[in-house]
């Protein structure tokens, strides 16, 4: 099939030479897309005689940059795998491709699972409360595995480091790009952030948006982290707090329903995670301001992108006012919990 007949990037044109290099004599049977992350494309790859593979390809005719970079992401992924302290599909292959008309891509083995975020994704019946609470407490051990690996010591000391001025900066650049309705006072929980910084611990890699939705589960258990686009070397913390803030829909403007039967509490989870990483979290309750700025920044950036659409959607547009409850409530949690230094 040829790209301009619904091949984005020639896949189907280039994965038979690619597998048959990986695998000699194994040839493809059907390439199938998959919902994968925000910025890349997804396939399953049926292989003849073979268990699939899934195939990640950044998207055509745009620089395979940022959170487009695919071979970043199985760069971390090689990384992570190697280290044998988080569960991640192992990389089988990549190739450069000619970006951006052919776009780079990676191939990793297909993990079965589920992936299913409990406050925010529909379904006609939640899994049991008993599933739900065991699969959060194993997402909070596994976030703990991931952030005992050191980037130095496997093979990620030139990554860049993320300070959290920079982290906080990032946000607040997004809320200058914003009209003055979506930032209702996104100053003074910017500068209140500033103004409190932790003391800094080492440098880990940090997945990004880690919480139940971009893991896949079997039954109890987490087996797979995926959607690795926005993973980056820094504070452990950002995961962590982003990843307690998905305990409890009181905390989350984007939830569908209540709180379900089952979710174990913040304690729990924060528990279950200082377990494996042998010692208590300090200071997160800045963390937990950061986590309410930062969501008030997207979804005022998605409230811009929606209000440029021909027909903006009512529920992201219901979700304004949010944006301001988010910032005040940053503000509150640094006002009544200060950061330890």
């Amino acid at each position: 099939m040829a790209e301009g007949d619904g091949d984005p990037g020639g896949l189907r044109v280039r994965l038979p030479g690619l597998v048959a290099a990986w695998r000699p004599g194994t040839s493809v049977a059907d390439v199938r897309p998959l919902e994968g992350g925000k910025s890349s494309l997804t396939y399953l790859v049926v292989l003849e005689h073979e268990t699939p593979i899934v195939v990640k390809m950044a998207p055509p005719g745009l620089p395979p940059v940022r959170n487009r970079d695919v071979l970043r992401q199985a760069r971390v992924q090689q990384a992570i795998v190697r280290s044998g302290r988080a569960p991640v599909a192992p990389v089988l292959f990549t190739d450069a491709g000619a970006p951006p008309e052919v776009p780079p891509l990676y191939a990793m083995s297909f993990v079965e699972g589920e992936s299913f975020e409990p406050l925010l994704d529909a379904a006609p019946a939640l899994p049991e409360p008993s599933t739900i609470r065991h699969r959060q407490l194993a997402a909070a051990r596994a976030l703990a595995g991931l952030h005992s690996i050191s980037p130095e010591a496997v093979g990620l000391a030139d990554e860049p480091e993320v300070g959290l001025v920079e982290e906080v900066e990032r946000w607040t650049r997004i809320f200058e790009t914003v009209p003055d309705e979506l930032r209702p006072g996104y100053r003074a929980p910017a500068d209140a952030l500033m103004a409190a910084l932790p003391a800094p611990v080492p440098s880990t890699v940090v997945h990004g948006e880690y919480r139940l939705g971009n893991l896949l589960a079997r039954g109890d258990e987490i087996v797979a982290i995926i959607d690795w686009e926005l993973w980056t070397r820094e504070d452990p913390r950002i995961d962590l707090s982003w990843f307690l803030s998905y305990l409890d829909a009181d905390e989350q403007p984007s939830a569908i329903r209540a709180t379900p039967p089952g979710m174990p509490t913040r304690h729990e989870a924060l528990a279950a995670y200082e377990e494996i990483a042998g010692a208590a979290v300090a200071a997160l309750d800045w963390f937990d301001a950061h986590a309410r700025f930062k969501m008030a920044a997207i979804a005022a950036l998605v409230n811009k992108h929606n209000r440029r659409r021909d027909r903006p959607d009512p529920e992201q547009e219901a979700l304004v006012p949010v944006i301001g409850r988010l910032l005040d409530e940053a503000v509150r949690m640094l006002e009544r919990s200060p950061t330890r230094r």
